[in-house]
């Protein structure tokens, strides 16, 4: 599934390069394949979208994140202009972009648990995009009084 990325998912993408900078950059980095899950899981776009399998894949997410690479290395003529706008607005100021990376991450995140509701791992780790299998030793589930 090929929907171009809004101004928000590239804002992650231009903080996932710098994370990576100067290191070597693939769809099976860490980095990557995290933004990619992040990507999934924040609602910027409908959940069914969310849910198909070819939305946001690590191998999709890393061309994404090369493209600032490219704008460094001077190689930018295929670079869509978005990303250019992004490059100009937070290259050279880190800390306004991770400022807006919060921002960002913050208005696409449900972190209101109902109350009354008991939650399974599965889903705190989908609400909260963690993977599930981490907190299993814990065992049981979760509820907010």
């Amino acid at each position: 599934m090929s929907i171009r990325l809004t101004q928000d998912e590239v804002i992650l993408v231009l903080d996932t390069y710098f994370q990576l900078r100067g290191t070597s950059i693939g769809p099976t980095t860490v980095e990557v394949t995290r933004l990619s899950h992040l990507l999934k899981t924040l609602e910027i776009h409908p959940l069914d979208t969310r849910r198909d399998p070819s939305f946001r894949p690590p191998d999709g997410v890393d061309k994404r994140v090369r493209r600032f690479q490219e704008i460094e290395q001077g190689s930018d003529s295929q670079v869509p202009p978005l990303y250019l706008e992004i490059w100009e607005q937070f290259a050279g100021n880190r800390k306004a972009l991770r400022t807006e990376v919060e921002r960002i991450k913050l208005k696409y995140s449900r972190h209101e648990l109902e109350r009354d509701r008991t939650y399974s791992w599965a889903e705190l780790g989908e609400l909260y995009g963690f993977d599930p299998e981490h907190l299993t030793i814990a065992g049981g589930m979760v509820s907010r009084p």
